[in-house]
């Protein structure tokens, strides 16, 4: 296995015992996809993080800038425009402040 695999992994088990991701264990699995071309894959994981987080009341993942810097980058990785300025747009709406590295 390597680090990407790990921790699919381990997020996958964390999802079926129903234990939310905490903000820096969720930037570090999105990260490893996009640095391993696996954009999909890092879109995925946050939404349904998000999602997941909406409906459990053992715990929220706040994203972060961070976690936005990542999920930019990944529709930067797959041209997904679109996706990216609705991210923007949720960035704003959480209260999350780009800082110039989001826009790199």
């Amino acid at each position: 296995f390597n680090q990407k695999q790990e921790g699919v992994a381990l997020y996958k088990q964390m999802k079926l015992q129903d234990i939310p991701l905490e903000t820096p264990a969720l930037n570090s699995l999105v990260s490893l996809c996009v640095c391993n071309q696996e954009w999909e894959l890092a879109i995925q994981i946050y939404e349904e993080s998000k999602a997941a987080t909406s409906n459990n009341t053992r715990g929220r993942t706040v994203p972060d800038v961070h976690t936005f810097q990542w999920l930019l980058n990944a529709c930067s990785s797959g041209r997904q425009t679109s996706r990216a300025a609705v991210y923007l747009a949720e960035m704003r709406d959480v209260g999350v402040h780009p800082t110039v590295g989001v826009y790199n």
